[in-house]
């Protein structure tokens, strides 16, 4: 898994030195007066931040604390500034296969598009869906009719910092015997997607799980947690229109999103295999 991590982010991140995994031979490098300098540097600066609290708590219980413990923090007259020096994920098709020694063999399969994608509450529950249907399509032809692998992952999500870009990632392990039959059927159900949308029944599964997880989300504190910090920092509410959007949600819509990532044509096959 270590080996998989750090050649995966090779891949992913190219050459940017703020995207790393850390390893023994960066270890050796930590040094406790930069830590401390760096600590101080970020940290003497209040000016700018949001504090979030979430809970059962009482406001006028909790005012003295904050008081003290967050009031007491000095700030200047502005919040320190941040600067995105460098794209994050590479561009183009990237194809990229190493072996490596394993005990039990196994090949391991990552699939990474990205496009720049606005970060909007429709296309947010838009890229939601996608998410779902690639497990029901994967479930079904790669775990069910191919039989070539326990689980397909897809995940994807879409950032507004530091830029607006869409990141979906598709993995799975498998027999190195079947690593690229099952890299065709996940190309496959990708592309159906684009091309035809997905089917009515999906769809209705889709929106039927985000509708009855409305009101599970609203009695968690994680929950309120992710939308304030969604109004703070993007200044947008994901919350109100959400169930309305949902609803709203069609087979054609998704159709375009799937179409308008593959278009932009950034797509990493990334292949983990046993060495022979």
């Amino acid at each position: 898994n270590f080996k998989l991590q750090t050649e995966l982010n090779k891949v992913i991140y190219g050459d940017n030195p703020r995207r790393f995994i850390i390893s023994p031979e960066m270890l050796d490098k930590v040094s406790v007066p930069t830590i401390e300098r760096v600590y101080k540097s970020l940290f003497s600066n209040a000016a700018g931040s949001v504090v979030r609290i979430v809970g059962n708590v009482n406001p006028e219980e909790i005012k003295p604390l904050v008081e003290k413990y967050i009031g007491s923090i000095p700030t200047g007259k502005k919040a320190p500034k941040w600067v995105n020096t460098k794209e994050d994920l590479v561009k183009g098709q990237i194809h990229y296969h190493f072996d490596t020694e394993m005990t039990t063999p196994k090949s391991t399969v990552v699939l990474v598009a990205s496009a720049n994608m606005k970060n909007t509450l429709e296309n947010t529950v838009t890229a939601s869906a996608v998410n779902y249907i690639l497990d029901l399509i994967y479930t079904e032809t790669i775990r069910e009719e191919e039989g070539g692998t326990y689980g397909v992952s897809s995940y994807g999500t879409i950032s507004e910092l530091p830029k607006n870009q869409y990141v979906l990632q598709i993995a799975f392990d498998t027999d190195p015997e079947k690593a690229h039959k099952l890299i065709e059927l996940a190309h496959a159900g990708l592309n159906s997607l684009a091309e035809n949308g997905p089917s009515e029944d999906f769809l209705a599964k889709a929106k039927e799980n985000f509708l009855k997880n409305i009101p599970e989300n609203q009695i968690s504190n994680n929950y309120w947690k992710g939308q304030l910090g969604d109004y703070y920092r993007y200044g947008k509410d994901f919350d109100t229109g959400y169930e309305r959007a949902v609803k709203a949600l069609t087979a054609d819509q998704i159709q375009e999103f799937v179409k308008k990532v593959l278009s932009q044509e950034n797509f990493i096959e990334f292949i983990m295999r046993p060495k022979k």
